[in-house]
């Protein structure tokens, strides 16, 4: 069993390494990365950015005219769009529609990409609202490390399909957390896969960090606390909607690690955890508007 998990891995990585052809972030978000997003940068200029692709164009002003936003008058334009909603936000709006291009068109899924797509979304929110109670800073977008958090699932179901698909199915029985069977059962997980994808497209140190140790944060790491707010908003997201498998009966918040760092390391003691889910569940419930819009689009 040992040897048959090593050689697996060894499959899953010589496949990770000489694969040209990963998946693909569209090339407007992996610049708008490095594009500061503040109130400096000119409308103008980031609708021109926009611009040059008039399908991601078309779905933003879809979406903004959509009841996820509820503006009191028709957007017409992209310069509205921005001025409207905000520049992190379209930032964000933008990052959500390239990783539902991620998912290759009429393939086989061990997974809902519905409920995939859903998560994502949720958790990138769920980091903003972590990021603002514990009053925090960071360079990386939360919302955008959140997003990815899962992106190597991806990978793993479009090029290992049978292998993670028993691993999902074994983990649902077993009623035990997905990324420690992948372990047992791959030699490897999807946090770690998801961490060189993003290294690959050049993404900062601090979301690549994210991505790879959410499942496992770690204090000597110095982007900790982006890593600890990842992932108490992928296991409260989970608690809410569960999502492939969680194993939550008698899961106390307050007990995980990644939260005890993140009050250790900020200012504020006495945290409304009520407050923090009743947020969440309203962005369950707006991301269905998300994803309704674009189902026929992608998927």
């Amino acid at each position: 069993m040992e040897e048959k998990v090593q050689l697996l891995k060894q499959n899953i990585f010589t496949k990770l390494y000489n694969l040209k052809n990963l998946p693909v972030m569209p090339g407007l978000a992996i610049e708008l990365m490095s594009y500061t997003i503040d109130e400096e940068t000119s409308i103008k200029e980031l609708a021109n950015l926009i611009s040059k692709d008039p399908s991601l164009t078309a779905q933003i002003l879809k979406v903004s005219n959509s009841a996820f936003y509820a503006l009191k008058r028709k957007v017409g334009s992209l310069e509205q769009a921005i001025i409207l909603l905000g520049l992190r936000e379209i930032k964000n709006l933008i990052f959500t529609l390239s990783i539902i291009k991620l998912f290759p068109k009429k393939t086989k899924f061990s997974f809902d990409k519905i409920a995939f797509l859903k998560h994502s979304v949720v958790t990138g929110r769920t980091a903003e609202i972590l990021t603002k109670v514990f009053k925090l800073n960071f360079q990386t977008s939360p919302f955008i490390a959140g997003l990815l958090h899962d992106i190597g699932k991806i990978f793993l179901d479009q090029y290992f399909h049978y292998e993670f698909n028993l691993a999902v199915e074994r983990a649902k029985q077993d009623n035990k957390n997905l990324f420690e069977v992948e372990a047992e059962e791959l030699g490897t997980d999807h946090a770690y896969i998801g961490g060189y994808i993003a290294k690959s497209w050049n993404f900062p140190e601090e979301l690549i960090d994210a991505i790879n140790f959410h499942h496992c944060p770690d204090e000597k790491n110095k982007n900790i606390l982006l890593i600890c707010v990842v992932s108490i908003a992928d296991i409260l997201t989970n608690l809410r909607e569960e999502w492939l498998t969680f194993p939550h009966s008698g899961l106390n918040i307050f007990d995980l690690k990644a939260w005890k760092i993140l009050v250790e390391n900020c200012l504020i003691k006495d945290f409304d955890i009520e407050r923090i889910l009743f947020e969440i569940d309203d962005e369950l419930e707006k991301s269905d508007e998300v994803v309704n819009n674009f189902k026929n689009d992608f998927f």
